[in-house]
């Protein structure tokens, strides 16, 4: 529930109440947040591929770095297992002049990254509007098939405090164990039951900074794979919703003392 354009209303599952939370953080501990479609049908990655690096390169002018897929197979045979890995290319990355913003171009993706800081999400989906537009004007594609939404956040905890003092979403330490947790990973994947919407959060402890403060990388992926594939002005509904229910599920992953810490 909206209060206003500068706070939000929103349940605490855990203690079964409200609580009320910036629509926007002052210093967000985003990374690098991510959207991406995916398409199907339109022209040929061979006729295409130069035309879009050559529309996007005045707005986006660094050098263009290769992103691949890594395809693993195992197989057994008799009594040993046989495993092979294949390199597929996925998409190049184009990187604007500063090195913040990447624009993603594949055979049947397309993908806009910025790094922080993070310009809020009334700057970063109208920017993912306009490049997807672009993107469309030479792919053509014929329809949407895959919408993701992906933030990563570096969080940088203070010396005193237990893990569970600031999340939620990490597993209890065992009674037995020793007292101080000095590093932790943690990968949670959740679906719908309609499988249409997959959660995959990662929590990582990170090195810590020179002055010996704890970091955590809270990394939150969220995919909807379309059952029927949607017209290329179908798709919007679906990155707002992805959209809103990673900052849901974050604020459940987090406690009020973490919140401090981007106020």
């Amino acid at each position: 529930m909206w209060l206003g354009a500068r706070w939000l209303l929103a349940l605490d599952q855990a203690n079964l109440g409200f609580i009320v939370i910036p629509a926007a953080y002052p210093r967000p501990p985003i990374v690098e947040a991510v959207v991406e479609l995916r398409v199907s049908g339109g022209t040929a990655w061979s006729d295409a591929e130069a035309k879009l690096l050559d529309v996007f390169k005045p707005g986006y002018p660094g050098p263009k770095r290769q992103v691949n897929a890594l395809q693993v197979q195992t197989k057994w045979r008799d009594e040993s297992i046989e495993t092979t890995s294949r390199r597929n290319f996925l998409k190049w990355l184009l990187p604007d002049a500063a090195g913040r913003q990447f624009v993603g171009v594949g055979p049947s993706v397309h993908s806009l990254h910025v790094l922080a800081p993070y310009p809020g999400w009334g700057k970063f989906r109208p920017a993912f509007d306009a490049t997807f537009k672009t993107f469309c004007s030479i792919m053509r594609p014929a329809a949407v098939t895959h919408v993701g939404v992906r933030y990563i956040d570096q969080i940088i905890l203070p010396q005193e405090g237990r893990l569970d003092d600031f999340f939620r979403a990490t597993p209890p330490k065992l009674p037995s164990q020793p007292s101080g947790v000095t590093a932790f990973q943690v990968t949670i994947e959740s679906q719908d039951p309609d499988a249409r919407t997959t959660s995959l959060l990662t929590l990582a402890s990170g090195p810590p900074t020179a002055e010996g403060q704890r970091v955590v990388i809270y990394d939150l992926n969220l995919t909807r794979e379309l059952p029927e594939p949607l017209g290329l002005d179908g798709w919007s509904q679906s990155v707002d919703e992805l959209h809103a229910r990673q900052r849901a599920i974050f604020e459940d992953s987090i406690t009020d003392r973490t919140r401090e810490l981007f106020l």
